[in-house]
């Protein structure tokens, strides 16, 4: 599965492109808000193992700068009306066959890699607020600012890689999701 708004177009192509090329077993999900789905649904209907699907925007938002985008629209995997859901950002090359995600144990209702990309920094704490105590305030991550730009140098530098890895730190861009389901999805996350 993979989604996202018109703006996401060269990218949901190449996914999709790329799943086929790569001869994935699975079938391929584009998902697209209402509005976009005439747009999108001539580079889904390509490709004979893939079709769209229309989903409704997430409905809440958070501040910052992502407040009045789409980015929490993804949230919309957890109510899928599927046994399990393998997730591809649009902005993500696939290099080979993805087919050992959709093959993982059926025990497994989540797996996501690290967040190991550009700002590193995303971990935090499901109890916790906004600001400072979001972070999850005991891995090396906890004030969010890379160890190179602080005072103390190597001295901090060493002092953070001391503390452990971020136990909440992931990157959804891939990730393997067994979903909730519509109405448990309504009840338990929009409710």
């Amino acid at each position: 599965m993979t989604g996202g708004p018109r703006a996401y177009l060269p990218g949901l192509s190449c996914v999709v492109h790329q799943l086929h090329a790569l001869r994935s077993a699975h079938p391929v999900v584009v998902v697209v808000p209402e509005e976009d789905a005439d747009l999108l649904a001539p580079v889904v209907a390509r490709h004979p193992n893939a079709r769209l699907i229309v989903w409704n925007h997430f409905p809440h938002s958070f501040g910052g700068k992502w407040g009045h985008t789409n980015v929490l629209d993804k949230m919309n995997v957890l109510g899928a009306p599927f046994g399990r859901v393998v997730w591809l950002d649009a902005d993500t090359f696939v290099r080979r066959n993805i087919d050992e995600l959709c093959a993982l144990a059926p025990n497994v209702s989540f797996a996501a890699a690290i967040n190991a990309g550009f700002r590193a920094r995303t971990c935090f704490d499901p109890l916790g607020k906004r600001g400072a105590a979001f972070k999850c305030q005991g891995c090396r991550h906890t004030d969010g600012t890379p160890s190179t730009s602080r005072k103390g140098g190597a001295a901090a530098a060493a002092s953070e890689q001391a503390l452990p890895a971020c136990r909440y730190e992931l990157n959804s861009a891939v990730m393997v999701v067994s979903p909730l389901g519509p109405e448990a999805f309504r009840q338990q996350v929009l409710g």
